[in-house]
């Protein structure tokens, strides 16, 4: 069960995942919108559904759409992704579930402005390298 945001107002719907083949597969279920994705990454597959979902104003309560999350390379593949902070290393007690609902709805975002804050960790960590 997912929980979606617009205009501060909160509904539950549904995302079932099917990731018993080569390409994980999500169905998005809430009213009467439906929309499927699939993909090799779930992160990313999830990325394409949020991109769908913001076109028609709606932004979900997941980690996945927090600001400051974020997967490695290695942790993209499965449905764990990075809590990222500013000049801090992160481990493994930094990695969460990218479908699971989160209580910090204030940085919950849309796409764009989560790969931008991504971009700048990134950027800063390369500018701090001596």
């Amino acid at each position: 069960m997912l929980i979606l945001l617009k205009d501060k107002s909160v509904d539950k719907a549904e995302l079932l995942i099917d990731d018993s083949g080569e390409q994980i597969k999500m169905k998005f279920i809430f009213k009467d919108i439906e929309i499927l994705k699939e993909g090799e990454l779930p992160f990313y597959v999830l990325v394409d559904l949020r991109k769908e979902l913001e076109k028609l104003g709606y932004l979900l309560i997941c980690n996945g759409s927090r600001i400051d999350v974020y997967p490695s390379r290695i942790s993209s593949v499965g449905s764990n992704a990075y809590v990222l902070e500013l000049n801090k290393k992160t481990t493994l007690n930094d990695l969460v579930n990218i479908f699971e609902t989160t209580d910090k709805i204030d940085l919950i975002t849309t796409v764009d402005k989560q790969k931008l804050y991504y971009m700048n960790i990134m950027k800063s960590a390369f500018d701090n390298i001596p």
